[in-house]
């Protein structure tokens, strides 16, 4: 599926089950654009495709108790980018002043 299948099937998912849970299940290469996507379509959570068992249950609970989940790994991508965009954002006021 390509990013804008992956976000359009979540949203619509939603609007004709308004009460579904859904966890994106997805391969790491996707990264950020996928997450972004899917959680605006309104996906739950995200896991790659490597999780372990253990894992899978815990984001299965934490999504049927109503709260989001995302895995480590997306986590860490968000955490990432974040920080990038951080240090862009404090080189360009510096560059200004």
């Amino acid at each position: 599926m390509s990013l804008l299948d992956d976000s359009r099937a979540c949203g619509i998912i939603k609007e004709k089950y308004s009460k579904t849970k859904i966890i994106v299940l997805a391969s790491f290469e996707q990264g950020k654009e996928l997450i972004e996507m899917t959680a605006a379509g309104g996906a739950n959570g995200y896991l790659i495709k490597q999780v372990n068992k253990s894992e899978l249950m815990n984001a299965l609970t934490t999504v049927t108790e109503g709260l989001p989940y995302y895995c480590a790994t997306t986590t860490k991508i968000h955490f990432d980018a974040l920080q990038t965009n951080c240090k862009k954002k404090k080189i360009l006021s510096m560059s200004r002043k």
